[in-house]
């Protein structure tokens, strides 16, 4: 996210990798849960909200906390994935 987000956020949130996987986790879950209440319990189309881009957001920060936590680049992780995704 080109910041130490780690360094910024310390002294409020957990630094170790265990913790930021579980946050993450919980993240994905409200994503999720927003993402269902959206379609009405898949009776209707998916629109993206204003909650549902928040909750994306918080994924994502919390994703490149993650990274920094284990001290990896996620820029790195992102594109082995995609040469792996190309084959």
């Amino acid at each position: 996210m080109g910041a130490d987000l780690q360094t910024e956020f310390h002294s409020h949130q957990a630094e170790d990798v265990q913790t930021r996987a579980l946050t993450l986790a919980s993240e994905v879950g409200e994503l999720m849960k927003k993402m269902v209440k959206a379609t009405g319990y898949g009776t209707k189309a998916f629109a993206v909200t204003r909650a549902f881009r928040d909750e994306l957001g918080d994924v994502m920060a919390d994703l490149a906390l993650l990274a920094e936590a284990a001290g990896m680049d996620l820029s790195a992780c992102a594109e082995s994935t995609v040469v792996k995704m190309r084959l």
